[in-house]
């Protein structure tokens, strides 16, 4: 065989495209300039998603070119900027493209649908009602315009031309009145600012579908690509060059997931707010948790080796132990030791108290975490414009956003919390050593060796910050209540511990001396409170008003201060329990 004829058999055959092929390149062209979608870097996702064979971006910006210098039509100058109308094509190519470009127009008709925002499109009473309100704002505004003074009377209809059954109530009662020559004025300002209003809003949501499409397509085209390589490397076996190649599109893939979760997530997000103005937790996910909490301390006391004999007196040295013992049972220190010997409050059960008021103080009511609360003079001029340009509600829902991603983030989650958590732990164990009768007493053989603290304690303090840091997107402030030493039981605020053979007393209280008997029912008095009752409350009128942006601007961000009260009688408003308090009878 002639050298020249072996060589022309490797040369690779140029891509030539059908006939489907050239009209399809030329719908998505109308499609890409109808919409304004940028042509050069999504013809080869879309050529490849419609189409067994997977041209290239330079084929199909050559193809073309071709076209345009063999077909082009007298009078057009670019076939980048009028499409397919500049090129001559017979009668049945321009319908094919014609239909193809409906089939485009219909798919991101389907996309849109899919979208949060689709559900205030589609209600059928809300744009009919818009559109008859803005015409008869037109027709005031002329009457005005000619002098004339008279009433105009309103329609609303359906889709279907019928006069509607149920208008809406603002159109009912605007129809039902004559709308005078003086407020059209006003009437035509609104309207416009209304108008205004949903056009950006449909702009906006055009761009969103635009890059939701474009996100996709260059996910199937990966896919594609992804698993023709890996067909070609089992066929052909493992090398370095394909090594590479399959991870580079691995981490792609991974990458526009990530992507797309993400984007999903914020429009989630975005939905929640619309409809509650807040992402924190429910009141049932935050119950769970404090139960969580309660039982993990509890352990962490009866590990820790504290004995259910009575408790020695305490020393009023310490002035942070002293304010301890105050809040846990709202007796001074002197009291509470003379309260301690007529009740027998047992070593367990004050250490179950004072760490239930240690986790509360440090990580609900301190200002963790002290990074997202520091300001700068950027941040706080960035924040200013948004509430100049877009209100108070976009401000609002825009810090709440960014503090979720966030609290959100490894580096908070994995890295900040464990730390903090490890401080906390350290400091409660250096506040509980003030009071250590451990240290006083010979350990015996049979009693339970102390854990050390970090294991004990640093889990208690990491899922403390983790739900103080959820608590700070919801809307509601809260307080941690201890009830008094020696107060009524209420079975409605309080929940009485389960008895635990570590715990001194009889069971079912039967020998308490707090306890009295009254006629026929049992009136029952508690020893000490072992965790404190949860209260939500809502923030009061005069923190939501809206003032001058210089010195009010900080009320419209996240509150930092979920935690401030401490005594349930100062709350303001509706108070909410949240989570019972565990007592000891």
């Amino acid at each position: 065989m002639p050298k020249g004829q072996k060589q022309a058999r490797n040369v690779t055959k140029p891509f030539r495209f059908t006939g489907e092929e050239k009209l399809r390149l030329l719908a998505w062209l109308d499609h890409c300039i109808q919409y304004e979608i940028e042509f050069n870097t999504s013809v080869a996702s879309y050529m490849s998603s419609t189409a067994q064979r997977a041209p290239t971006q330079r084929q199909c910006l050559s193809k073309l070119s071709r076209l345009w210098r063999a077909y082009r039509l007298n009078g057009y100058t670019s076939v980048r900027s009028q499409g397919s109308a500049s090129i001559s094509l017979s009668d049945s190519e321009r319908a094919r493209v014609q239909q193809i470009c409906d089939e485009l127009k219909g798919s991101l008709t389907e996309s849109r649908g899919s979208s949060p925002l689709s559900s205030l499109r589609s209600t059928p009473s809300v744009p009919d009602s818009y559109a008859c309100l803005v015409q008869l704002e037109r027709d005031s505004g002329q009457q005005f315009a000619d002098g004339t003074s008279s009433s105009v009377t309103l329609d609303i209809c359906n889709e279907q031309g019928v006069g509607a059954e149920k208008p809406q109530l603002l159109a009912r009662e605007y129809v039902s009145r004559s709308i005078g020559v003086q407020s059209s004025d006003t009437f035509s300002v609104e309207a416009k600012k209304n108008a205004e209003f949903l056009a950006q809003k449909e702009e906006r949501l055009v761009t969103q579908q635009h890059q939701i499409y474009h996100l996709k397509s260059e996910l199937d085209t990966t896919r594609t690509q992804y698993d023709k390589l890996v067909r070609a490397i089992d066929g052909q076996g493992d090398s370095a060059y394909n090594a590479q190649v399959v991870a580079r599109l691995r981490n792609d893939n991974s990458s526009l997931k990530r992507q797309l979760e993400d984007f999903r997530a914020a429009q989630s997000d975005k939905e929640r707010l619309t409809k509650s103005e807040s992402l924190g937790p429910t009141h049932s996910q935050i119950h769970v948790e404090l139960g969580w909490l309660e039982d993990r301390l509890t352990k962490t006391c009866s590990k820790y080796g504290y004995s259910p004999s009575t408790a020695q007196p305490l020393s009023d040295e310490s002035d942070h132990l002293r304010r301890l013992i105050e809040r846990v049972s709202s007796k001074s220190i002197q009291d509470f030791n003379a309260y301690i010997s007529s009740t027998r409050i047992s070593e367990y059960q004050l250490a179950r108290a004072l760490s239930a008021a240690i986790v509360c103080e440090l990580a609900f009511e301190s200002p963790f975490p002290e990074s997202l609360g520091s300001d700068s003079l950027l941040l706080h001029g960035y924040r200013e414009q948004l509430f100049l340009q877009n209100g108070v509600s976009a401000l609002k829902s825009l810090d709440l956003l960014a503090h979720k991603s966030i609290i959100s983030d490894p580096y908070f989650l994995e890295k900040l919390i464990p730390e903090k958590s490890r401080d906390m732990a350290l400091e409660t164990f250096q506040l509980l050593s003030q009071w250590n009768p451990c240290e006083n007493r010979t350990q015996t053989p049979d009693q339970p060796s102390r854990a050390p603290r970090n294991d004990l304690l640093q889990s208690v303090f990491t899922k403390a910050l983790k739900l103080k840091a959820r608590l700070l997107l919801s809307k509601s402030r809260y307080a941690f209540v201890f009830p008094a030493a020696g107060a009524r039981f209420d079975s409605g605020t309080m929940q009485r511990h389960r008895f635990d053979q570590e715990d001194s007393g009889a069971p079912n209280g039967l020998d308490d001396p707090l306890t009295q008997q009254g006629g026929e029912a049992e009136v029952k008095f508690i020893k000490l409170c072992l965790f404190p009752a949860l209260y939500a409350y809502p923030k009061t009128a005069d923190e939501e008003a809206l003032r001058s942006i210089k010195t009010d601007l900080e009320k419209h961000l996240v509150d930092y201060r979920k935690f401030d009260v401490n005594d349930i009688e100062s709350m303001k408003g509706e108070t909410i329990l949240i989570s019972k308090a565990v007592v000891q009878l």
